[in-house]
């Protein structure tokens, strides 16, 4: 019996990490694949799969393309931002990531749409450029920067999750591009 038994707990191991967890596939997207809808009622945006019409629900790694039209040609480029993170039933949900050039540039929670938690912006070095946290309840000032300069992109408050108030934009050299208002996470100007 003795014997058994320290068969059993060396054979143990074994078996577990024998053992292959299916974890399910990230899917790769551009943001020409999907259609985002700002839901009036409750001020959350939700992600839809463009040719099927069903919410976004898993994995995803979203590689933002540029729309450029240069000598008579066309085409969606690579600008080397991807956005990865989960969708359940449309919304963003759990640890969110951007990297730029495969380099960790912001990390940023959310709670079914919301946003929450720990927020992190970082320069393409690495050197945190700004920290906040916006609690449980989804309270406090958001800031993103151009990763390459460090000059400040955007800027705004969210109020229970959502985007609440002034929103402004920056140009690359820092002036102003332009001045957005939110309601309640709807954009009413």
């Amino acid at each position: 019996m003795k014997n058994s038994l320290l068969i059993l707990v060396f054979l143990s191991p074994a078996f577990i990490l024998s053992q292959t967890v299916q974890f399910p596939p990230i899917t790769g997207l551009t943001f020409t694949d999907f259609l985002i809808e700002e839901t009036s009622l409750n001020g959350k945006i939700k992600y839809f799969n463009k040719p099927t019409g069903d919410p976004l629900d898993g994995k995803y790694i979203i590689y933002e393309t540029e729309y450029r039209y240069e000598y008579d040609i066309a085409d969606y480029y690579d600008t080397g931002l991807k956005f990865i993170g989960t969708f359940k039933k449309g919304y963003k949900d759990g640890f969110w990531e951007v990297k730029f050039e495969n380099k960790r540039v912001k990390t940023i929670r959310y709670n079914n749409g919301l946003v929450v938690g720990d927020y992190r912006v970082y320069n393409i070095e690495g050197e945190l450029l700004y920290k906040t946290y916006f609690g449980k309840y989804g309270n406090g000032t958001y800031k993103d920067f151009f990763y390459e300069t460090g000059v400040l992109k955007e800027e705004g408050d969210y109020k229970n999750g959502i985007k609440e108030g002034n929103w402004c934009e920056y140009h690359e050299n820092g002036d102003l591009k332009k001045i957005s208002f939110y309601e309640s996470g709807i954009l009413t100007d």
